[in-house]
């Protein structure tokens, strides 16, 4: 039973499950022509969630060294892939890399101040929070402070517009349908769970919390809070700016630069996080675990954000990974074990019936990555 294994068990079966979605993601760019190559992915898929995740569940407990190779196979797969998409450099300012020094201090005064700032922000803010019912909480606040100012800093240094960091508005629609289409699919295989284990079914989902809608405030708080926050900076911003950065000064070729701008962007995104690490006590098993994996979700972010072009899919991702929005407990899975999982067979290989429906002048006008991407 999930409830009674132990963390690592768990870590496991998902990270295994990743590492096989990787592979056929991988699979797939490699040789794209085989359309008999996407149904053979799918069959060693479901066949790892039925007949191979179930025996790991009977497992005690996993070494997180071991963890961390499988997550570090995860990055080197996301990374292999991801220098098997374009990346749309089109007028992207750069500034001699004067916006990416300015962007890198911030985010180091960030991670100094951030801790200070949340305390203060809870007295000052909660009251205003509760008088809104928490539909605006404290994280969502918080972070959209700091990506406003992350804003004023891009603006301010160079000719920035939304598009350059993957806010093209002409691809919101888009995500939208893949983020609810995934979540659906979520919610409808927990309750084939349920039902299949012969399990009573718990409806966990309320409009009204204590007379509040908390949940439109808890998913909020993602979507406009750190997962806005980090994808525009990690993704959006920081991985194309190394790029820049290397192709234009450097010189060195478009392959080893994207390489080295990736490794780069997603290694800061895991370094981010450490200071929460060090204050839950982590070991050093666990720690050197949580830098590895951190970097796994970062690529899976990107290989999303490479594939679509923007970044509307990856928050969507994100905020959903973090808060999934469940109507049913008790499964033997959880959302967030079936939602990466979903993500990927979505982007990668349902993707055309989700954008087809932009006609050619669309896609013209706009450099939409639905014209590009129908394989």
């Amino acid at each position: 039973m999930e409830g009674d294994s132990d963390l690592s068990v768990l870590l496991l079966r998902d990270r295994l499950v990743l590492l096989v979605l990787a592979i056929g993601v991988y699979a797939q760019y490699s040789r794209s022509k085989h359309k008999q190559l996407h149904v053979t992915f799918l069959l060693i898929y479901f066949l790892a969630i039925f007949c191979v995740a179930p025996f790991l569940l009977t497992l005690e407990k996993v070494s997180y060294y071991s963890l961390s190779i499988v997550s570090f196979f995860i990055v080197v797969l996301f990374i292999a892939t991801s220098l098997r998409m374009s990346v749309n450099l089109k007028k992207r300012e750069n500034k001699n890399g004067v916006t990416l020094v300015i962007v890198l201090i911030y985010l180091f005064a960030v991670q100094m101040f951030l801790g200070p700032v949340l305390d203060i922000s809870k007295e000052l803010l909660q009251e205003f929070t509760d008088s809104v019912h928490n539909i605006i909480n404290k994280k969502m606040l918080v972070n959209l402070a700091l990506f406003f100012i992350f804003w004023l800093i891009v603006r301010a240094q160079g000719k920035f517009s939304a598009k350059d960091i993957g806010f093209d508005l002409v691809h919101l629609p888009t995500a939208f349908r893949i983020c609810l289409f995934s979540w659906v699919l979520v919610q409808f295989t927990i309750l084939l769970d349920l039902f299949y284990a012969n399990k009573e079914i718990f409806w966990t989902f309320s409009l009204l919390e204590n007379g509040r809608i908390e949940w439109i405030g808890e998913l909020m708080g993602y979507v406009f809070g750190a997962s806005l926050f980090e994808e525009a900076v990690f993704r959006g911003f920081l991985f194309v700016q190394f790029l820049l950065v290397l192709e234009k000064n450097v010189k060195w070729n478009r392959q080893v630069s994207t390489l080295i701008a990736l490794i780069i962007s997603q290694l800061l995104f895991s370094a981010v996080h450490i200071p929460g690490w060090i204050s839950s006590n982590f070991g050093q098993e666990r720690f050197i675990f949580e830098i590895v994996d951190t970097m796994a979700m970062g690529m899976f972010f990107m290989v999303g954000y490479l594939r679509t072009q923007s970044l509307f899919v990856p928050i969507g991702m994100h905020a959903l990974l973090n808060y999934g929005v469940p109507l049913f407990s008790g499964a033997t899975y959880e959302a967030t074990f079936y939602l990466s999982s979903y993500f990927i067979i979505v982007i990668y290989f349902l993707w055309p019936n989700f954008v087809n429906n932009h006609s050619d002048a669309d896609c013209e006008a706009s450099e939409a990555p639905e014209c590009k991407f129908n394989n």
